[in-house]
Formats: C-alpha cells, structure tokens, sequence
C-alpha cells in the first residue's frame, strides 16, 4: 500500500505569515509508485524498473550484472528553510564479497519532474549530496573513507572538518533506522535502534530534495531489501 498526502504549515517571520511545505508518504511496496520512483541504473541513470524486484511487499534491488545495479531515486520533494524531513525504513543489506558499499542519501535538486536531469549531463550527478549513509563492508585500501565494517554517517563537510559518525553494522537481518534533517537547527540525526548519531549539516541551496538508495558493490550477488518506508516534511 502507498499513501501519500502534502499540504501547508504556517510559521511567523516578522510581521508575515508564510507557508512551508508540508508531505508525508508510507509506501509497503505492494506495488511500484512509477509517479514517485525512479528505477535507474547505475552510472548511467538510464530508466531500468526491471532490475526491481518486487515480491509479497517486499522491493529487492539486487546487482546481477557487474557496474549495472539498480539505483533507486524519489520524486523531487520540496522543502524549505524552517522544515524537518524525516526518513524512517525498514531494510535488510546481504553483501557477496568484501566490497560493498551500499548506500542512502538526501539529494539537494533544483528538477521538478521524476525523470533526472542527469540522464543530460555529461557529469551525471543526481544533485547536490546533504548527507549521506553508506552501508559498508569493503577493504578497498585506496579509499581515504574512514573504517571498513562500518556504517558511516556523512554530511558534505565530513572530510574536511571531521564531521561524521560511525555506527556498527548490521548485515543479513532486518533492521529499523531513522535519518532527520532539521533545517532550522542545520542538525542530521541518525538513528539505528537504539542509537543516536548526530552531525552538522549546511544550509540549504536548493527548493527540492530527491532520496538516492542503492546497493553497489564489486561483481554480483548484493542485495538491499525494503519492507516498508516513511518519507515526511515538517
């Protein structure tokens, strides 16, 4: 079942009364809202449902052909200055070897359709990255990302201001987690179970924010599986 509805708060700046935008959806993947997901491939971002898998309520992006896994990209949602998104989703990650590297993200986007511009661009990126979580079991000693067997919660500044978390893995069951934007506080919340991990984020540039889930990894065999997920603005 997918439910979706948006409407508009109020709040008070001076002696005005303005109006943030407001969306809420719960989406069990009984079926594939083609309005609001965008099934890409990945590097390419070209068009590729099929690599979607959808099966009792449960949707399995699995990569089953080497660099052409499945990239997963919400509909631009938008959100202003003064308004808290909240992603919560239930989630099981299965790596094949050790070089996986799945991940979920909050995309600053200045798009208005479904379709990414991307698909354009000579760049091909999908917007401007807010923060992002990477689900990683990976001994690529060329990366100068911290840990190995880890999830890592990094906003833009992460690099160069040490700005980030690291939590411990969960692979091969299910499992809950939460990621809060407060855009009047520039606060990211991470939560998984029942730990919380918090970092700084940055103002915002753009009207939009896409959410980006994929499962990349080295060769074949590795799989995200959602049961359910919750996106709303506040």
């Amino acid at each position: 079942m997918f439910v979706c509805f948006a409407f508009g708060i109020y709040y008070f700046t001076g002696d005005k009364e303005a109006e943030l935008p407001s969306f809420n959806i719960r989406d069990e993947f009984d079926e594939l809202d083609r309005d609001f997901w965008y099934v890409g491939e990945w590097k390419t971002y070209f068009s590729s449902y099929e690599k979607a898998k959808l099966n009792n309520g449960i949707l399995r992006l699995e990569i089953d052909e080497v660099d052409k896994g499945p990239i997963l990209l919400s509909a631009p949602i938008e959100i202003q200055t003064g308004n808290i998104l909240t992603v919560k989703r239930r989630v099981k990650m299965t790596y094949s070897n050790e070089h996986f590297t799945g991940g979920m993200a909050i995309l600053e986007t200045s798009d208005e359709g479904l379709i990414p511009s991307a698909l354009n661009d000579d760049q091909s990126k999908l917007g401007n990255g807010v923060v992002l979580i990477e689900y990683v079991h990976s001994f690529d000693h060329n990366s100068n990302r911290p840990g190995n067997n880890v999830f890592r919660v990094l906003p833009r500044t992460w690099e160069y201001e040490n700005n980030y978390e690291l939590a411990d893995p969960i692979f091969d069951e299910w499992f809950e987690e939460e990621l809060v934007y407060d855009t009047n506080e520039n606060i990211i919340t991470y939560k998984l179970n029942d730990k919380v991990y918090t970092v700084e984020a940055t103002a915002l540039k753009d009207d939009s924010v896409r959410l980006y889930m994929h499962g990349y990894g080295y060769d074949t065999g590795h799989t995200v599986e959602i049961d359910w997920i919750e996106i709303s603005v506040e």
